[in-house]
């Protein structure tokens, strides 16, 4: 899962991930709320994330202080969100 994650830099790292983003968002707005973030986030297993921590990694990810994930900024945190909640399912 590692070396899928790694491929976020490549062509299919980068369709990976923006059809993961438009997936999340709902309201076609180009930008993700935390309440978006949550309910994609919990679509891919990961059911502890809960508002907090949706908000938590809204406030981490957003470079640009607007309180919103925009795709370059989703392209940047969605590795490191997505590597360690798969190792947390993985010790499920």
């Amino acid at each position: 899962m590692g070396n899928f994650i790694d491929t976020a830099e490549s062509d299919f790292g980068d369709l990976a991930l923006r059809k993961l983003f438009e997936a999340a968002d709902e309201d076609g707005s180009g930008k993700l709320d935390p309440g978006e973030l949550k309910t994609a986030l919990n679509n891919l297993g990961f059911s502890w994330v809960d508002e907090k921590k949706a908000d938590q990694l809204t406030g981490k990810g957003d470079l640009n202080g607007d309180g919103l994930i925009d795709f370059e900024e989703f392209k940047r945190m969605a590795p490191t969100v997505l590597r360690q909640n798969l190792m947390k399912l993985a010790k499920q």
